[in-house]
């Protein structure tokens, strides 16, 4: 029997259909080029709020969805009430246009149902994976101007060591922000012991005020983390109409090797 190591991609969703289906792509067999299965992808509009109530969040979410499992359902239609269990995967595709690279991310629906009511978590994400990336101190030129390398990037401000200064920034309403990329993969033990690896993914997520910080102070590169969170939905900067999905973490934690047990999820 398979079993699964460190790496944990999980979340649970609750919501109303909004727009949907839409075609989205094939999954095909790379001898024969049949197609194995058809994916669509589904708006739902989901809800989260704290336990404080101090943050709350409606977004419209792209929900990827089988037609096989569609089928199994009657169809899904605008004002249906949907409970999905999944992953949030971070897909990497080239611009045929540009040829630039980019990410998009999308929720992977592992299990789906159609529901009378909403259920107590209606927008949740669990990761274990690997901090990848953080913000650092940048350099400002003389007139205020942020100072980037030939690839465009930030250029860090170094320590009398040499190093990158770990940093945040403050965003247009003036919180304090860290943008950070955990890698999370898929691992599994087969039935010889070995560990082999499925997918990895590089997902962009974001922390504000004290987890903003304690990413900034506490959690080098390199290590493994718990987080947890919700997926939000925002206006892209600059390009009208457009959007950014994007995990807000609002707990992470590092662990040590000892402590990389997967926890099975109560929620429903």
């Amino acid at each position: 029997m398979e079993k699964q190591t460190f790496g944990l991609n999980r979340g649970v969703w609750c919501g109303k259909v909004v727009k949907g289906p839409e075609f989205n792509h094939d999954l095909r067999n790379k001898e024969t080029d049949e197609v194995i299965e058809r994916y669509f992808v589904v708006e739902v509009e989901v809800e989260f709020e704290n336990s404080k109530k101090t943050v709350t969040d409606t977004s419209v979410l792209p929900v990827l969805i089988t037609k096989t499992k569609m089928d199994s359902l009657g169809g899904i239609q605008e004002g249906d009430l949907l409970f999905v269990k999944g992953e949030y995967r971070a897909y990497d595709r080239r611009d045929e246009a540009s040829g630039r690279r980019h990410t998009i991310t999308r929720i992977l629906s592992k299990k789906t149902e159609k529901v009378e009511g909403y259920t107590r978590t209606r927008n949740k994400i669990e990761f274990h994976g690997v901090l990848k990336s953080k913000l650092y101190k940048a350099k400002f030129n003389e007139d205020g101007v942020l100072e980037k390398d030939e690839k465009g990037r930030p250029v860090a401000v170094l320590d009398e060591e040499g190093n990158k200064i770990p940093w945040v920034r403050r965003n247009t309403e003036g919180l304090t922000v860290n943008d950070f990329v955990l890698e999370v993969a898929k691992e599994i033990v087969d039935e010889n012991g070995e560990v082999k690896t499925v997918y990895t993914d590089y997902i962009p997520m974001i922390a504000y005020g004290a987890v903003a910080w304690q990413i900034a102070k506490e959690i080098e590169l390199d290590t493994k983390v718990k987080a947890r969170g919700y997926i939000r939905r925002r206006p892209k900067n600059g390009f009208e109409g457009e959007y950014v999905y994007e995990p807000v973490i609002t707990r992470i934690t590092p662990v040590k090797e000892e402590d990389s047990s997967v926890e099975e999820s109560t929620e429903d």
